[in-house]
């Protein structure tokens, strides 16, 4: 059966407490934020190859965003399972993570270097701030397989 965003979303969430580990691709033992998506996506079935071993803790502005480009669906606006592409410095996109509902709104699911762990919390102004945007609007996208 084909996996939808609540699918999505659920899987993400079992990572929720793993450790932050830089290029780690392991629930409960260590992940970032790429390999989440990436674990997620594996473990759902879905057609996703891994992120190239070797990136560095400091983003280049254009490997995560191509790299994502060639294998994702642009999508206009957030959905649940959805995936964002975030920024901490202006035009170096570095961050993903997995769209969530909550109530009241949207959350995150996310490997946060800064937490050193997978965390959840609600997208707030300040993370809205943080996904990145081009003229026709914010880098969201689907993972693939999902219906």
């Amino acid at each position: 059966m084909p996996a939808d965003g609540a699918t999505v979303a659920a899987e993400a969430r079992l990572w929720i407490g793993t450790p932050w580990h830089h290029q780690a691709r392991l629930r409960s033992v260590g992940v970032d934020c790429g390999g989440l998506v990436v674990g997620v996506a594996r473990d759902l079935g879905l057609p996703l190859d891994d992120y190239p071993p070797g990136y560095g803790r400091h983003p280049d502005g254009r490997s995560l965003r191509a790299w994502i480009e060639a294998r994702f669906t642009r999508i206009a606006a957030m959905e649940e399972g959805a995936m964002p592409l975030m920024e901490f410095t202006p035009g170096l996109p570095q961050h993903v993570g997995i769209v969530t509902r909550l109530a009241g709104g949207w959350g995150l699911v996310h490997a946060w270097a800064q937490l050193r762990r997978v965390v959840e919390h609600p997208i707030t102004d300040d993370w809205t701030a943080r996904i990145c945007r081009d003229g026709a609007g914010p880098l969201v996208y689907r993972l693939p397989g999902i219906v």
